[in-house]
């Protein structure tokens, strides 16, 4: 099963951008970039969670997650102009 799902997802992943050059990172400000926003929103994530444990317990952390997706759709629609299909 998870093998025909990892084929239906390779085959629908279509680029917008065909030039592989493009998508390549370099060793300059695009690659620290991507590195530091990825730590960055680690450890921020992770600090939240471990506050919010400290402070309501884990159910509580448990009950929010569906609010942080559907956070991100409301604001993916107002900030990207997303529209919800």
């Amino acid at each position: 099963m998870e093998a025909a799902n990892a084929r239906r997802d390779t085959d629908n992943d279509d680029p917008a951008e065909r030039d592989i050059a493009k998508w390549k990172l370099g060793w300059n400000v695009e690659l620290v970039a991507v590195i530091y926003s990825g730590m960055v929103v680690t450890a921020l994530s992770y600090y939240m969670q471990m506050w919010t444990i400290a402070k309501r317990g884990p159910v509580f952390l448990a009950m929010s997650m569906p609010l942080t997706f559907i956070f991100t759709i409301i604001m993916s629609s107002f900030i990207l102009g997303m529209h919800l299909a």
